[in-house]
């Protein structure tokens, strides 16, 4: 109950820094109607986008003279429809066990946009433990979507190569714009991909940076890639 109760608070204390902190800037800035992402509509483009990639993928396949790799895009071709296929209106917790090079990426990424289509989720968050995965993730997601490697405001990366040091709030201004630092600032974007630390500290760090992005993880899809790499006791 108590720990039902810290959630509870901390969600709407998150609601109430980031009203403040968006009024405030939008104050200095004299944006008196700020226009918020339709993060909704943006999905539902990426699912058709997402969907039109896999049939073009499943018909692309079926023209391939190397017998291994067909049949490894077949069980590819095959996870991915399962995730798909997944249909419960219930929220849950579901694995996907998967060898390396086995495309989690893209399956939990169909199974997200599905999700969100039929439900009306707001986000995907991808919770990733390595850096190096975050951007390898990130440049799969964002090939297969929009054949754009900079688009840093609907699907961005929050990690300590990104937006600097966590601990010391370190960060780079020379790079992105207005748009992308309010989506970095608030997580307000269709997709984000970061740290388990990001995660943790959205949940329970200190500050007002930290407990602003937690009411964002309201209402989405959390995909935890090699969650084995989470120690047991968080």
């Amino acid at each position: 109950m108590l720990n039902n109760q810290y959630f509870y608070l901390r969600f709407i204390l998150s609601t109430l820094i980031d009203a403040d902190h968006t009024n405030t800037a939008d104050f200095e800035m004299q944006i008196a109607d700020r226009e918020f992402r339709n993060n909704n509509k943006i999905l539902a483009d990426y699912y058709q986008i997402n969907e039109t990639a896999v049939a073009q993928q499943a018909k692309s396949n079926k023209k391939i003279q190397n017998e291994q790799l067909k049949k490894l895009n077949e069980l590819r071709q095959k996870m991915s429809d399962a995730c798909v296929n997944l249909n419960s209106e219930d929220a849950g917790i579901y694995t996907l066990s998967v060898p390396t090079g086995g495309g989690k990426t893209l399956s939990s990424l169909r199974f997200g946009l599905n999700h969100a289509k039929k439900y009306g989720t707001e986000r995907l968050v991808y919770i990733v433990p390595y850096t190096t995965i975050i951007e390898q993730n990130a440049d799969v997601i964002r090939k297969r979507l929009n054949g754009s490697t900079e688009d840093s405001t609907n699907i961005l990366e929050y990690h300590s190569a990104v937006v600097g040091d966590f601990k010391t709030a370190k960060v780079d201004e020379s790079v992105g714009d207005s748009a992308y630092y309010y989506a970095r600032d608030t997580w307000d974007s269709p997709i984000i991909l970061t740290s388990q630390v990001a995660y943790l500290d959205a949940l329970y760090g200190k500050g007002s940076k930290n407990i602003r992005h937690m009411h964002r993880l309201v209402n989405s899809v959390l995909i935890f890639d090699e969650i084995q790499a989470m120690p047991m006791k968080c």
